[in-house]
């Protein structure tokens, strides 16, 4: 098994845990993942995993932590390469963490729509899965 798959696994293993009220394995999990997604080089997995562990913080009444989590998100711009627009997008993320017991509605938001992206992400990749994709054709001709 791979990293990156180990990760997936450990991911999703914390989303189920969340579902059935086990806050405490899934903030384990979360971490844990975190951790994982870091290992591989995906900076966005690995901070959409620090989100999840930031709201189940907060609504723990932990959201004190929430600056240590953001610290980590910015240990994320230190990966090799980057993927296009993540710097800003990563500091932009550990500012609404580092704020985010402050004020929670923002940052509660934000792990909400990190939630229906991946989601949509999900979706979109199984409805391509074992279908053939033709490209576009950049040249006007026919592609046979």
């Amino acid at each position: 098994m791979t990293f990156r798959h180990e990760a997936q696994e450990i991911f999703a293993r914390a989303e189920a845990a969340l579902d059935q009220g086990l806050v405490e394995d899934a903030a384990r999990l979360f971490g844990l993942s975190a951790a994982k997604w870091r290992a591989t080089g995906d900076v966005f997995p690995a901070a959409d995993a620090y989100f999840e562990l930031g709201a189940i913080l907060l609504l723990q009444g932990r959201g004190g932590l929430l600056s240590d989590l953001a610290d980590r998100l910015l240990e994320l711009l230190k990966q090799d390469p980057l993927p296009p627009g993540s710097h800003a997008k990563l500091r932009i993320f550990a500012a609404l963490m580092r704020k985010g017991a402050a004020n929670q509605d923002a940052f509660f938001s934000l792990v909400h729509e990190q939630r229906r992206h991946r989601k949509a992400e999900a979706c979109n990749l199984s409805f391509l899965k074992g279908r053939e994709v033709d490209a576009p054709d950049l040249e006007g001709g026919d592609r046979q």
